[in-house]
């Protein structure tokens, strides 16, 4: 094959070939450029700011712990998750939870708590006092997101104190909130509400923590004296107390 020596044909060829690579880095960059951004949301609501911060003289004399949330599968992703009817469901794929929805349900309870009950969340913490913790479970049974209209969680949660001085333990108290909120257009208001249905949840949760921590623990009877030759007679427990669901 006989090597090109035109001087012009050389130049043209060159040419051809640095428009082809600006016609294909342009494709690349407008490829990229068309790629919808990634927005985050959080249940935690904006109320860091304004985070109480209790002295030792008002501050509750006990502690919480909020454990980790129990969510449905259908719910556990990145990505928010629309009801549009029709047993028809949508994956938002560029709207997405900061955390993993468990997280962001479980710290948004939290915050509430604390900023409320002026306590702290001891959860996987040590503490060097000997206040009663109060135990907070959460189990989501529905997590509803329907856009433009509204927005629903089903919850059954649970308190149960302990006292950390003689390992008493008050009653289970176990209840359950559906909480439906109205909503306008767009994505933020499908945080809000569910923000504003978490914060609706962790009030009647704080009610049931202060009614426990308010209700005197059953006081045994002494035992009864043995008579030799019989059995002991033991003691009839002592009735818990009844702590109703908000």
């Amino acid at each position: 094959m006989m090597p090109i020596r035109s001087t012009p044909l050389r130049k043209a060829l060159g040419k051809t070939v640095a428009a082809l690579a600006v016609c294909t880095a342009a494709l690349f960059v407008a490829g990229c450029a068309s790629t919808p951004p990634d927005h985050f949301y959080t249940l935690s609501g904006r109320e860091g700011a304004t985070i109480y911060h209790p002295s030792a003289a008002d501050a509750a004399p006990f502690y919480i712990e909020v454990t980790d949330t129990t969510i449905p599968d259908t719910v556990a992703r990145p990505q928010m998750v629309l009801d549009m009817g029709d047993g028809r469901i949508s994956v938002v794929e560029h709207q997405r939870w900061v955390a993993p929805l468990s997280t962001e349900i479980s710290q948004a309870v939290s915050d509430y708590l604390t900023r409320s009950l002026h306590t702290i969340d001891v959860y996987r913490s040590p503490t060097a006092d000997r206040l009663p913790v109060y135990r907070v479970s959460m189990n989501v049974r529905r997590f509803v997101s329907v856009p433009s209209q509204s927005t629903a969680i089903d919850m059954v949660w649970t308190v149960r104190g302990r006292d950390q001085q003689d390992a008493h333990e008050t009653p289970l108290v176990t209840c359950r909130s559906v909480v439906t909120e109205k909503i306008g257009v767009g994505y933020d208001a499908i945080a809000q509400g569910h923000r504003r249905g978490l914060q609706q949840i962790a009030a009647d949760i704080g009610g049931v923590i202060t009614t426990l921590n308010e209700t005197p623990a059953p006081v045994s009877p002494p035992p009864a004296p043995q008579v030799k030759g019989k059995p002991p007679v033991v003691a009839a427990r002592p009735a818990a107390p009844v702590v109703p669901c908000p």
